[in-house]
């Protein structure tokens, strides 16, 4: 009876902490639930071995993963395309981001949910609020609406180049940020916020380097110390469009122990 009445009473203090966060109280201001969608790892195995990306409309295409499978003769290529089509498989710290995004907001008073990439359906984007984790490649429902970001991932491993095209650079800022992979490696993250289709809630893109990166992001979302820029522009409630790119810096295998605002539109 003590521990219940003790988490009862405990509950509004949870709340008004959750609520400190400016991200965190923007949604909760924002009609509608929240789904938080999570990367398809295996997708990113498939594509790795196609050497291509996989679009959308292929990717929730009924019959995927054949038309991939089909491209190979190699009869174990074959079998490994098809079971990476039907298992359904995230990183564990993507999938802990999505866990923590979901435990702050209901802290905060806001129903969330956790979905993964291939189970989503295009009207699920149309309702309510959406956390998208991941990039094109990993979580297809992000390329309808990379369009009129300015900050645009290129990873070409053909050409060895991986890096953030700054599609219209403010002065002081570059043309384009280079991740760099080494035991101390630089990732760089775009995090967008736009209202979705139906205008009826907002759609939130966390479109990073790897994995480490979105990890960081959304710990700078939740946990980090918002510069006053972007506390303010959360605050609007005529927000429609909100778009920053975070550069992070991490040891191979690890977290990134850093993460720094580069630009803001």
């Amino acid at each position: 009876m003590f521990l219940r009445d003790h988490a009862v009473a405990g509950a509004p203090k949870a709340k008004e902490a959750a609520l400190v966060n400016p991200f965190v109280r923007f949604l909760a201001q924002s009609e509608g639930d929240v789904t938080i969608v999570v990367p398809d790892t295996s997708l990113v195995m498939i594509e790795n071995m196609l050497g291509t990306n996989i679009s959308v409309a292929d990717y929730i295409s009924s019959d995927f993963p054949q038309p991939q499978v089909a491209k190979f003769k190699d009869p174990v290529m074959r079998h490994l395309i098809y079971d990476l089509g039907v298992y359904r498989t995230t990183s564990m710290t993507e999938a802990m981001s999505a866990l923590d995004f979901r435990e702050t907001l209901e802290r905060a008073g806001v129903h969330a949910n956790i979905r993964y990439a291939r189970d989503l359906h295009a009207q699920d984007l149309s309702e309510g609020n959406s956390i998208l984790i991941g990039g094109p490649n990993s979580n297809p429902w992000v390329s309808l609406f990379t369009d009129g970001t300015n900050f645009r991932h290129v990873d070409d491993s053909a050409n060895h180049k991986h890096c953030f095209e700054n599609l219209h650079p403010a002065p002081g800022e570059q043309p384009r940020y280079e991740n760099t992979y080494s035991n101390q490696s630089v990732g760089y993250v775009d995090v967008t916020l736009l209202q979705n289709p139906s205008r009826s809630g907002y759609i939130l893109m966390i479109n990073g380097a790897d994995m480490q990166a979105n990890d960081a992001a959304a710990r700078f979302l939740l946990h980090g110390r918002l510069p006053p820029g972007i506390s303010e522009e959360l605050s609007r409630k005529d927000l429609h469009y909100f778009e920053f790119l975070l550069r992070g810096r991490h040891i191979t295998g690890e977290a990134d122990y850093s993460v720094e605002l580069v630009a803001v539109r």
